[in-house]
């Protein structure tokens, strides 16, 4: 297998959604005969918080072809999203935390950046359109709409 042509990383805090967007984005990207990425190397997705700009830089200095999907969402929506989460997961002084150590990537080359509060399926359109994307992944009639959920 070739190495990958891109490298996509869903950042931002714990209930911005990048579990379930990875999910998503994994399903409409998934290698197909039809789309020339048989063997999987045109998109590796990676999910991070990725909070801080030296984390930024340290792996965008490892890992050309780096881009970033920043998942912005205020404090209350992402602790209301944590609210079903075990607690070990989701504290609102881990959350209170996240955001003080959150240095967003205003500025920076590659980064794309989503309201989070938007449906998955929207979300996955946008990425899906974003250029570093949309050169490497072409889509299959409508198939990568239909990866989304709808929420």
């Amino acid at each position: 297998m070739s190495p990958p042509a891109a490298v996509l990383v869903l950042m931002g805090v714990d209930g911005c959604g990048r579990t379930t967007l990875a999910a998503a984005l994994q399903r409409a990207l998934a290698p197909h005969p039809a789309n020339g990425t048989a063997d999987g190397a045109a998109v590796q997705l990676l999910c991070s918080p990725a909070l801080q700009r030296a984390q930024r830089a340290a792996l965008r200095a490892r890992l050309p072809g780096l881009h970033f999907i920043y998942l912005e969402i205020d404090v209350r929506s992402a602790a209301r999203r944590l609210q079903g989460r075990p607690a070990r997961e989701a504290s609102a002084r881990s959350i209170a935390g996240q955001f003080a150590q959150l240095e967003p990537p205003d500025g920076e080359a590659d980064v794309l950046r989503l309201c989070a509060l938007q449906p998955v399926a929207a979300l996955l359109r946008q990425i899906l359109d974003w250029p570093p994307v949309a050169a490497l992944a072409p889509r299959i009639d409508g198939q990568a709409a239909a990866a989304g959920d709808g929420r």
